[in-house]
């Protein structure tokens, strides 16, 4: 799996760090700097008295020097656009292939771990995930406008998010393996059958001590197997809406949607918030600011 620390950030994304990216890569770029080396070498060569200077010493630097400052000028002013764009779709792709690795990451630990729900959830997103985005593609190299950009937005963030539903159930499941709570039960009711039976209170103490031992360790089990359940649920939600707005957008682009394109995106965007929500009041954090935000900004 990549390395977190060298994925691109919000910041590699901005306007200023996509353009500075231009910068270097135009001004480093052959045309501009082997021209300008010229200039610069033919320049110090005279100033140092190592080469006379004369018309044709001194029209050779200047036509170098404006070669390469036009070549410059060309590749930063004409083709600086199409570098950014490839630009932030190499950033993209570069995101997107480190979560297809994190994703396969976690299918095989899943798979290690004995959580085959998670390695069958797993392969249902990747599946219901790069179906859209294969169509929204197919679609927008057609030339058929469907809001291909929100669309295919929205759908890596709930992507983004089933994956950190995955992960956050692995890490449940594999907190659970720790626990033999047939164990714990079957030594509670022993502990029980004891406790009735204690003749002194040093013996009943011990006794109600180890019961409610094992009794905060079942519940500690328990609360685990529903956090695993509700990641579930709600990683199965993402599932569906990925599905259903396949379905939509093919019947969209075939004329024959039951539903308009806003309202697809709403449902994408609803279902985003959820899963937000129910990861961060799992964890016991709250985003409700940033929910707000989000839901704003589609």
């Amino acid at each position: 799996m990549a390395d977190k620390s060298h994925l691109p950030t919000e910041k590699d994304f901005s306007g200023r760090a996509v353009q500075r990216y231009v910068f270097n890569e135009t001004i480093q770029h052959p045309a501009t700097i082997i021209p300008l080396g010229v200039a610069g070498g033919f320049t110090g060569l005279m100033l140092l008295g190592l080469m006379a200077v004369n018309p044709i010493t001194l029209i050779v630097p200047v036509v170098a020097g404006l070669a390469g400052g036009g070549a410059w000028l060309y590749n930063y002013g004409v083709r600086g656009r199409y570098l950014a764009e490839e630009r932030v779709q190499s950033l993209r792709d570069e995101l997107e292939q480190a979560q297809r690795n994190e994703l396969y990451s976690i299918k095989e630990e899943c798979r290690e771990a004995g959580f085959d729900e998670g390695y069958k959830e797993a392969e249902e997103l990747g599946s219901a995930y790069l179906k859209i985005r294969d169509y929204l593609e197919k679609q927008s190299k057609a030339g058929q406008n469907l809001d291909s950009v929100r669309y295919q937005s929205l759908a890596k963030d709930i992507y983004r998010e089933g994956v950190k539903l995955l992960r956050s159930a692995l890490e449940a499941h594999k907190a659970l393996q720790a626990i033999d709570v047939e164990a714990l039960k079957r030594d509670r009711k022993n502990y029980s059958k004891q406790l009735e039976k204690a003749k002194t209170e040093a013996e009943r103490k011990g006794l109600e001590a180890r019961i409610k031992n094992h009794d905060d360790r079942i519940a500690i089990y328990d609360k685990h197997s529903q956090v695993i359940y509700s990641f579930m649920a709600q990683l199965e939600e993402l599932e569906g809406v990925l599905e259903n707005s396949y379905l939509e957008l093919v019947d969209l682009a075939q004329g024959r949607g039951l539903t308009t394109p806003a309202e697809s995106v709403n449902r994408l965007e609803q279902a985003v918030h959820a899963a937000r929500k129910v990861e961060a009041k799992l964890r016991g954090e709250d985003t409700s600011v940033e929910d707000s935000e989000y839901l704003e900004a589609g």
